[in-house]
């Protein structure tokens, strides 16, 4: 994770002390947990408007299923980007929530969604992207605790235990 441009001492939007907090943890633990929690965030805002352009999109037989069950879990990852950009404050850091950010440094495979997918393309690529926040989740959860912040930890695995979830609940519905 290490090459991401949100983790670069150098990036704008770096900065440790926003606020004063009384928050008892080392310096190089809260840059780490940050820089780790910046690019979670990117990748959930990036995942969450995927779940949504799933959601408008899709069209079939199993529509109304499907375009419930996509805004259900764009709501779940919001939320849980909500969670993420907290303690990145919490932290003293900068939470960058702009879709520009999100869409300039998310590390999700870029796929171009195509208005002539059916519900299984919806539904794999869907599949494909909250799979891949998962396992991007989990090398932070590693990441953050090796740095000394179980808290931080303790919140991604929170969040890769809903990708997990919401994995599945995507995953039933391929054939």
């Amino acid at each position: 994770m290490s090459a991401h441009p949100l983790i670069a001492p150098s990036h704008p939007r770096q900065h440790r002390e926003i606020a004063m907090s009384r928050l008892i943890i080392e310096d190089t633990a809260r840059d780490k947990s940050v820089a780790l929690l910046a690019v979670t965030l990117v990748d959930l805002i990036d995942l969450e408007r995927r779940l949504k352009s799933a959601h408008w999109n899709v069209r079939g037989p199993r529509f109304i299923a499907l375009h419930e069950l996509f805004d259900r879990v764009a709501g779940e990852v919001r939320d849980a980007g909500d969670d993420v950009a907290e303690r990145i404050v919490i932290l003293g850091g900068f939470a960058d929530g702009s879709v520009r950010t999100a869409a300039s440094l998310s590390m999700l495979s870029r796929v171009d969604d195509s208005p002539g997918w059916d519900e299984a393309e919806w539904v794999s690529h869907v599949a494909e992207v909250i799979a891949e926040a998962g396992g991007r989740a989990r090398r932070a959860i590693e990441e953050a605790a090796a740095a000394g912040d179980a808290d931080t930890a303790d919140l991604l695995t929170g969040l890769l235990r809903d990708l997990d979830k919401q994995l599945w609940l995507i995953e039933a519905n391929l054939g």
